[in-house]
């Protein structure tokens, strides 16, 4: 039985999770992401222009340091969601020692990933580790039973799960994103000419006669939206990961909760024979047809569909 599902699976799934997610969490990213953005394009342009004094860059980069602790707190916020949403436990409240292990953690790792990444990817054999230790304490970084000591040592544990798996993960997910940024890119360069084509309306982007593509503001306002369109999946994909790593090694998750569909019929596993067989989401919905295995766990199927082959989780039974 494989212990993880394959790159490609793990994309589609995180796919699923994505659109399985409430709203409230991508706002969350979003209330996160969009004046780091933001910050970040009108620092370089004030960076460019020479008429700005040194007085005002130096105000605005506390500003852009304080917003990437902002920026990380709320994708850790982004992240936790998932996180609960795939082992299907209750949002805990906050506390003031749950708030402070979050920025202070964000806060350390936000600062050294500006280091460390770049090193990672100069030397190249441990871009890929260095990737998953950083995305996975994200996705932990919000528990309150978690100080900035214990999520790192619990990332280091995650990041070193399926070595293989990480290394194919990297460049397809980089693949995919330089396909978002050219495709926006496209849509933006196209933008301005397509709104005078509809509605006659002429700008100062559409009289430059696409000059303006060359610029290097458009490409960095290129990258920043890319980033902010195709980062809540890249979390999505290691949050799925460190749910596996963890049903593996430490058996804390001992549910796999989802949600029904009509023509996707749901199966549901139990690692722990003490637990008993989790619901489906599904309101009115019963989990029936719960059998024992040779490993003393649970089978689930959900009768909103017809029987499938059993797909094999890790930590559990297939």
């Amino acid at each position: 039985m494989r212990v993880a599902p394959g790159a490609i699976q793990m994309l589609e799934e995180a796919v699923h999770l994505l659109r399985r997610a409430p709203r409230t969490a991508l706002v969350c990213h979003l209330l996160g992401a969009t004046p780091f953005a933001l910050a970040l394009l009108l620092f370089w342009n004030d960076v460019n222009n020479p008429h700005t004094s040194d007085a005002t860059v130096g105000r605005e980069s506390v500003v852009l340091a304080l917003l990437l602790v902002w920026m990380s707190c709320w994708r850790a916020v982004f992240a936790g969601r998932l996180r609960r949403q795939l082992s299907a436990s209750p949002d805990t409240p906050w506390t003031w020692r749950r708030t402070w292990n979050l920025v202070a953690g964000q806060a350390f790792l936000g600062a050294t990933k500006l280091v460390v990444l770049p090193l990672a990817l100069l030397t190249l054999f441990g871009f890929s580790w260095t990737v998953a230790f950083y995305r996975s304490a994200t996705a932990l970084a919000d528990r309150a039973d978690l100080d900035p000591l214990q999520l790192i040592a619990r990332a280091r544990r995650l990041a070193g799960f399926d070595r293989r798996q990480s290394w194919l993960l990297v460049p397809i997910i980089g693949f995919l994103w330089l396909l978002v940024t050219a495709n926006l890119g496209l849509a933006l360069a196209l933008l301005p000419q397509l709104i005078h084509t509809l509605t006659g309306y002429e700008s100062q982007f559409s009289r430059s006669g696409g000059y303006y593509i060359f610029t290097p503001l458009f490409l960095w306002a290129t990258l920043a939206i890319s980033w902010m369109i195709f980062d809540p999946f890249i979390q999505a994909v290691y949050c799925l990961r460190g749910f596996y790593a963890e049903s593996v090694t430490t058996g804390e998750i001992s549910a796999r909760a989802c949600v029904c569909s009509p023509r996707r019929p749901r199966f549901y596993w139990c690692s722990c024979p003490f637990t008993p067989s989790p619901t489906c989401l599904r309101k009115n919905c019963k989990t029936q047809s719960v059998k024992p295995c040779s490993h003393r766990s649970t089978i689930g199927v959900c009768p909103h569909g017809p029987t499938r082959r059993r797909r094999a989780f890790p930590g559990w039974c297939a």
